[in-house]
């Protein structure tokens, strides 16, 4: 007997109803649908510190919460975020405590075409656009969905919020295993976020897996075994970045150099002094003085430092910054991030 219409339509239905039945069709709503959450250990000198739960929706709302002791210290913090399709921020609340035990009370939203941020250092307004890392939120999301805007970006950069931009650069990538379980990761550097470049290591899937290091480290739940493998791939991209720069920046003038109208620091008396000349010939510094008083040599290289303070090279200097916007956790970042820093 020839089939009807209608009963290869039943039949259709009901072949559905075989491959979709209740149980199946509920696991697949489920699978659709449930949050991605994912953990993280906060270890200080090998130790446990704190703890980060991150939980992503599918209509790109993330909520972070996290907290670590540091001798008496550390923050407690709840971020909520949403983002949209170019993984630019639209919302953000954070709240808590800071480093410091200070209320952190910080909100930002995009609403008729102005981005809007208030907090208890600043508040402002611009036409939205940029992407806007808050002051004590969660360094592992804000991040991870930065490298995701660069993806989008026509030009390779992002305009920041409230002001500045930001350029990415993959640095490393490698497979990690631990307990019988591997996962591909990769390392970005984010400058224009801070004085040296913030990194991050991301998995395939573009979420925050660690931000290593010797002393204070944040890290995927469960791989806590890898982090002095992704800590010895960071300090050797970090060396090999400085040994560049050393090459492509540093100068040796076979001539005196007079920065001039500078302003520089007299540490026996104490005081800032103003309108100085600094004559540096070789490795000295020739003469410091008012810079109406000193006589530059005839053959000086002139460097105008008006408005600016003329400092030595630091080396070997403790970085213990206490909170900030754009760099990790504790010690070498913003609250971040790992960062607690200063806004630029």
């Amino acid at each position: 007997m020839a089939e009807s219409p209608a009963m290869r339509r039943s039949c259709s239905l009901a072949c559905l109803f075989v491959l979709f039945s209740p149980s199946t069709f509920a696991a697949a709503v489920l699978t659709t649908t449930s949050p991605e959450r994912l953990r993280y250990k906060i270890i200080s000198n090998g130790s446990i510190a704190g703890h980060e739960v991150d939980t992503y929706s599918a209509d790109g709302h993330v909520e972070s919460v996290f907290e670590f002791n540091d001798r008496g210290r550390g923050p407690k913090i709840r971020a909520a975020y949403v983002f949209g399709q170019d993984s630019v921020p639209t919302r953000a609340d954070v709240t808590g405590v800071d480093y410091f035990k200070a209320p952190v009370d910080e909100q930002f939203f995009v609403q008729a075409g102005m981005a809007h941020w208030k907090s208890s250092s600043e508040k402002g307004d611009k036409p939205a656009g940029a992407f806007y890392l808050t002051n004590n939120g969660a360094f592992g999301p804000e991040m991870a969905e930065l490298v995701a805007a660069f993806a989008k970006s026509k030009d390779g950069s992002i305009k920041l919020f409230p002001a500045g931009e930001a350029r990415l650069e993959r640095l490393a990538d490698t497979t990690v295993e631990s307990h019988g379980k591997k996962v591909h990761v990769t390392e970005f550097a984010i400058t224009g976020l801070d004085f040296a470049p913030t990194t991050v290591w991301l998995d395939d899937n573009g979420r925050f897996f660690a931000a290593p290091n010797k002393w204070f480290a944040w890290l995927r739940e469960g791989w806590e075994d890898a982090n002095q493998t992704l800590y010895g791939l960071q300090l050797k991209a970090e060396n090999a970045r400085f040994a560049r720069l050393a090459q492509e920046l540093a100068q040796h003038p076979a001539h005196p150099v007079a920065f001039e109208h500078v302003r520089v620091f007299d540490s026996e008396q104490a005081v800032m002094r103003e309108d100085q000349t600094v004559v540096v010939d070789g490795e000295r510094i020739a003469v410091v003085g008012g810079a109406s008083t000193v006589t530059v040599p005839a053959n000086a290289e002139h460097v105008d430092g008006k408005g600016k303070t003329l400092m030595p090279g630091l080396f070997d200097t403790a970085r213990s910054r206490a909170g900030g916007r754009r760099n990790p956790p504790h010690g070498e970042r913003r609250n971040q991030r790992p960062r607690y820093g200063q806004r630029h």
